[in-house]
């Protein structure tokens, strides 16, 4: 059932026809409208998808989303109807898109739409329903004419909030206007009487936070003692749905790039005789570590400490940051070693928060257990024993072969194993994949493997190996160059690859590009190839400058390499390689890649490359977090080319 909907008058009026949204046409948009206004809270919310989904999509601003904008602010100006909180964070979203960047046009005008109702806003700081209060203290922020009087206004309303939501949303409102302003001095001081003052600890966390953050700003400093105090505080007030660990990565986030300081608040909770406040930092250090750079010995040799002291519980909690940091866990690798000789070396699902055992019997089948992992990413020989052990396990864990991969020839003693326990698998199980990988990365050592590999079919993990080992999978020649003939796109280039690495023949990746130079998908998969191969191949250096001129990074960047390779022309290729560098820093090992191969010719990115040194953040770092799973060896990697060019200008 539907109330009165003359705040939806002149709904109709709206040429819904003639806009679009991110799914086509507009003509949805006043249905939506009306089913907002709903009594039954389920068709309300089918609504609001219709508006999240489409209108707003990914917070995106189309002529639509501008034309709703004043029948939601009638929608949420009747205190009557239910709902309104949901739809005044719509109204942040859609005011506050794009706030950090100049703005587009469309998203200037939905930002006046909604800024235009300021005093209605002010009215929505004092509202009823303390949901409509909390959610105002973001739509308000839109009101960037009015950023001058907002800190009073909000700081007044804090006064009188009896909602800790709501004051905590006051405290983020200032702040982030005080960051808008770059001046932190005065809202740092109001900030610093929250935290001390506050009668709830979540408020007190968050003005915390946002005062440490405002220090960037010209706030006043806040020391270490002062965090540590709170959060101890926190520890032993009244028992509240508060999560600590989740206040201390607040704290720690709100740093930023103030690595030791954030280095030192968190070795200082690992010190504490509370268990609760060594536990509370394994979810900052691991965002700490794969998200920034620095000296992280300390810090990671504390958490190490927590794998062999404490309840099991703890121990085993301790153990994922430390996988996550990848070889920046090396500070750990005495006591995770410690750990793992102690424990069962198998044991069940259920159990494995019990021990640090080597392999884990799940459900359906087995696994590498999170301590033998964290030490394989240290690249610890010590790892390799169990490691060798696991191997032996009659159900073979799953990722065994992907672990044993990461010590290269150090692992040479192990092919016999590795090739029986492939040939024991079904064709079709995916272990075999990871096994040919680990024998594609021991390399040359492995090429005893290339019989067992030309006796059963080729997957593309088994060509890869095929041209790891090089000269000695000579064998391999006449079955690599029917696939370069006859095979999938993929699998003829990777075969290419492998037939120049085993015999020295630029033959197979001319066939290559014979078949496939007109295929755009091969776009990323040809250059590698020529640069690979080289010199050879400089008659096809015009195909590379026309992919030069392709709008996309993923192109250009492989194809500036091969360029430089197979003609060492710096002039054409060190602008594209700059130009990437600068505006798609996932490309940057790429780029390095090809300097560290010019050397001196390089000499003119030498800025760019003491700049990358000098940053606090990883080039792989996700947006206000720490990195995904797994990339600190790539950015450490970047690191090291980036030292071994400088060495090699100089």
């Amino acid at each position: 059932m539907t109330q009165s909907a003359d705040v939806l008058a002149g709904v109709d009026d709206v040429p819904w026809e003639g806009m679009r949204h991110a799914y086509g046409a507009a003509t949805n948009v006043p249905q939506a409208l009306r089913e907002l206004l709903d009594t039954d809270r389920a068709v309300r919310e089918g609504a609001l998808e219709v508006m999240y989904g489409s209108v707003h999509h990914q917070g995106d601003v189309y002529e639509c989303t501008v034309a709703v904008v004043p029948f939601l602010l009638r929608i949420v100006a009747d205190r009557r109807r239910p709902g309104r909180a949901t739809l005044v964070e719509l109204l942040a979203s859609i005011g506050n898109a794009g706030y950090a960047g100049a703005l587009t046009d469309l998203e200037s005008r939905a930002n006046q739409a909604v800024s235009a109702a300021y005093p209605m806003w002010l009215e929505l700081l004092s509202d009823h329903v303390p949901a409509v209060r909390t959610a105002t203290c973001t739509a308000v922020l839109a009101c960037r004419d009015r950023a001058t009087e907002l800190p009073t206004a909000l700081r007044n309303r804090f006064a009188g909030e009896g909602d800790a939501r709501t004051r905590a949303a006051i405290v983020d409102a200032v702040a982030e206007l005080a960051k808008r302003a770059g001046d932190g001095a005065a809202p740092g001081s109001w900030l610093a009487e929250v935290y001390t003052g506050d009668p709830d600890p979540g408020v007190r966390m968050t003005a915390l936070a946002q005062a440490t953050a405002l220090t960037a700003h010209g706030g006043p400093p806040v020391t270490v003692e002062e965090s540590l105090a709170l959060l101890t505080g926190l520890g032993t007030a009244p028992r509240s749905r508060m999560d600590l660990g989740a206040r201390v990565l607040d704290l720690s986030t709100s740093l930023g790039d103030q690595v030791g300081a954030r280095i030192d608040l968190l070795t200082a909770l690992l010190r504490s005789p509370d268990r609760r406040y060594r536990s509370s930092t394994f979810m900052s250090a691991h965002f700490l570590v794969t998200g920034w750079r620095g000296d992280f010995t300390e810090l990671v040799t504390l958490i190490g400490e927590q794998v062999t002291r404490g309840p099991a519980t703890t121990r085993a909690r301790a153990l994922d940051p430390l996988e996550r940091m990848d070889v920046q866990a090396a500070p750990a690798a005495d006591a995770l070693v410690g750990a793992l000789e102690r424990s069962e070396r198998m044991v069940a699902e259920s159990a494995m928060h019990k021990h640090t055992p080597w392999v884990v019997e799940f459900r359906f089948g087995t696994g590498i257990g999170g301590g033998l992992r964290a030490l394989a990413g240290t690249e610890d020989p010590r790892a390799l024993p169990m490691l060798a052990w696991a191997l032996e396990v009659e159900e073979l864990p799953r990722d065994v072969g992907r672990y044993l991969g990461r010590f290269g020839d150090q692992a040479a003693d192990l092919v016999p194993l590795i090739i029986r326990r492939w040939r024991e698998l079904p064709v079709d199980d995916i272990r075999r994949i990871d096994l040919l990988g680990a024998l594609r990365q021991i390399g040359p050592a492995a090429a005893a493997a290339t019989p067992e590999l030309l006796a059963a079919p080729l997957s593309r993990a088994g060509i890869s190996a095929l041209g790891a080992f090089g000269p000695a999978a000579r064998d391999a020649q006449e079955r690599l160059r029917d696939i370069v003939a006859t095979g999938h796109r993929v699998d003829a280039v990777l075969a290419a690859t492998a037939c120049w690495r085993v015999s020295g023949d630029d033959a197979a990746a001319r066939a290559v590009f014979a078949r496939f130079r007109d295929d755009e998908y091969a776009h990323t998969d040809l250059p590698p190839l020529l640069a690979e191969v080289g010199a050879p191949m400089a008659d096809l250096a015009p195909y590379l400058h026309d992919l030069l001129r392709q709008d996309d990074p993923w192109v250009q960047g492989p194809a500036a390499h091969a360029l430089w390779s197979v003609t060492g022309d710096v002039a054409a290729t060190m602008p594209v390689l700059e130009h990437l560098w600068r505006t798609h820093p996932l490309s940057r090992r790429m780029a390095a890649t090809a300097w560290a191969e010019m050397g001196p010719a390089a000499t003119r990115i030498r800025p760019l490359l003491r700049a990358e040194l000098q940053q606090a953040r990883r080039h792989t770092a996700i947006q206000h977090g720490g990195s995904s799973i797994n990339v600190v060896r790539a950015d450490e990697e970047l690191l090291t080319l980036c030292r071994t060019i400088l060495d090699a200008i100089r």
